[in-house]
């Protein structure tokens, strides 16, 4: 099933119906104003768009999780079988020696076949571990690039409506910042162990092999 794409109300409409919403605001309703302490333009308007984009970047980081929820259960089985077979790997060892019996020797091969599978089986999981990984910085990448291009939109939006506010060209500095890392915290956090030993055990394959 294709992602739904999220997008904030308000922001497709024409920008001149944005400045023509400064305009009406700043110079006949007085509800938008320059704050003096802060150096921002302060507004209903803006507000209500810091909320909604505020609500939109969680939205968007849940989206996130929904999408990438079935590979990350998916490695967390990996990893544990991974490290089962590094286990077996170091421990299931026979020492070959000179003038060895026939049982040994059969006890030998039938180590070596269970090292040989091992060493499959390894490969096969490291394989789709580097995969899974790709996959979630993909998707994570992705997800801070649409958060970040949204923020964009509607800083530019803003600086529509406060030359319509304040008819004159707007500076930057006027425009308040959208804070467009605090969604990803929580959700960084809750996975850093996890991806912390998965690159860890993705580092040490590629540094052994």
């Amino acid at each position: 099933m294709n992602r739904k794409t999220l997008k904030i109300k308000g922001t497709g409409v024409p920008r001149i119906c944005t400045w023509i919403l400064g305009f009406v605001h700043g110079r006949i309703l007085k509800t938008a104003v320059l704050d003096s302490e802060t150096g921002y333009i302060c507004s209903c308007y803006l507000i209500n768009k810091w909320k909604l984009f505020e609500q939109y970047s969680f939205e968007r980081v849940k989206q996130l999780e929904l999408e990438l929820k079935a590979v990350r259960s998916e490695a967390a089985s990996l990893m544990a079988k991974e490290a089962q077979i590094r286990r077996n790997l170091e421990n299931d060892v026979i020492e070959h020696s000179k003038g060895v019996s026939i049982d040994e020797k059969r006890a030998a091969g039938r180590c070596l076949k269970r090292q040989s599978a091992y060493k499959k089986n390894h490969e096969e999981n490291m394989k789709r571990l580097i995969e899974i990984d790709s996959k979630i910085r993909s998707c994570e990448i992705g997800a801070k690039e649409e958060i970040s291009a949204t923020a964009s939109e509607l800083q530019s939006r803003f600086a529509t409506y406060a030359q319509g506010m304040l008819l004159r060209p707007v500076q930057d500095t006027l425009i308040p910042p959208l804070e467009e890392n605090n969604c990803f915290d929580f959700y960084q956090s809750s996975h850093n162990e996890e991806m912390q030993k998965l690159q860890k055990m993705i580092k040490e394959t590629l540094y052994y092999e």
